[in-house]
């Protein structure tokens, strides 16, 4: 028997379960996808700051239920030796951090960018797993927009890789994953109690991915890109990794997207229209699910001042922290 078979023998089944998350984001979408996890049954938010500076770190420090974790050089040299190039590698660390020391049954390794949608909650499909099965699957599905100009960080449709066909025309399909334009793996709920590497989509055990049962109320929705300026300055921040570093990180269809960016990086114009061939898809018809999914409520539950969540003033907050966003201002 493979030793981590032996601990899952062990481990327990309790249904509280947790999430984790490493951040460099906008207050705005950190906020809201810790409240919107909090009030969706989370016990606890474990949320790590990617810029040891970031300025959410005193107001989501006062929300019951989050512990903040800078990561500073001092934290990173502690835990690694060094702060890791790739942001994927960063997060297989901390998430892997908090999973070994989590006192839940189970922990849920998001992007601030994805939110957790268990329309029953995420106990039901946890209780339907295999007998000491390691993890539980929860498809993804992904948001695009139904018109050109959105008013809400939030507002569209979901589509999901199964009802997402990759459409023929040829200036879309190489820049799309089964019909998304990020991911289409999904992401992992993991039993707590293993030898587990908590790697961004599915967990590792023993270097190995283990079989998992799949989620058939709960997924995850991924806003990729809250703005249309939002996907932007993330394309231009994966172009500014060397080329020969992309394929350690990103996906050929992210990869495509990547080296077209860069192609036009000096047309802003060109950029959003890029941006719109790929997340503007009023064509999808059936296949885009509208749902009632909305985090302000949350956010009024648990902050006293909860900020704006609209367009505008999310792209006013880029222009001011992001240093790509000033030559698409």
């Amino acid at each position: 028997m493979l030793r981590w078979a032996k601990r899952l023998a062990k481990a327990t089944a309790r249904p509280a379960w947790s999430v984790v998350l490493l951040a460099r984001e906008p207050a705005p979408l950190v906020l809201a996808n810790l409240c919107w996890h909090l009030e969706a049954g989370a016990r606890h938010v474990h949320l790590y700051l990617d810029d040891p500076e970031d300025p959410v770190a005193a107001l989501a420090a006062g929300i019951p239920g989050v512990s903040v974790t800078p990561c500073d050089d001092a934290f990173w040299q502690r835990l690694n030796g060094g702060r890791p190039a790739l942001q994927t590698r960063r997060q297989a660390l901390v998430a892997t951090l908090a999973y070994r020391a989590t006192t839940e049954g189970w922990m849920v390794h998001l992007d601030a960018d994805e939110f957790l949608w268990p329309p029953g909650g995420l106990e039901p499909d946890l209780a339907q797993l295999r007998p000491r099965a390691p993890w539980l699957h929860l498809p993804v599905k992904e948001r695009c927009y139904l018109t050109p100009s959105p008013q809400n960080l939030f507002e569209g449709a979901f589509l999901s890789p199964q009802g997402a066909a990759t459409p023929q025309d040829p200036d879309r399909a190489a820049f799309l994953s089964r019909g998304l334009s990020g991911h289409a793996a999904g992401k992992g709920v993991t039993r707590c109690g293993l030898p587990a590497e908590l790697l961004p989509h599915a967990p590792r055990l023993a270097g190995e991915r283990p079989p998992a049962d799949s989620a058939q109320g709960s997924c995850v929705l991924h806003f990729d890109g809250l703005t249309p300026l939002h996907w932007i300055i993330k394309i231009m921040r994966y172009a500014a990794h060397p080329p020969g570093q992309w394929e350690r990180f990103l996906g050929p269809h992210r990869r495509a997207q990547v080296a077209h960016a860069r192609a036009i990086m000096a047309d802003p114009a060109a950029l959003r229209a890029f941006h719109d061939l790929l997340k503007h898809r009023p064509d999808t018809g059936a296949g885009a699910a509208v749902l009632a999914f909305d985090p302000a409520p949350a956010m009024h539950a648990r902050l006293d001042d909860p900020p704006a969540l609209d367009v505008a003033s999310f792209d006013a907050l880029l222009r001011q922290t992001c240093p790509e966003a000033a030559a698409f201002s």
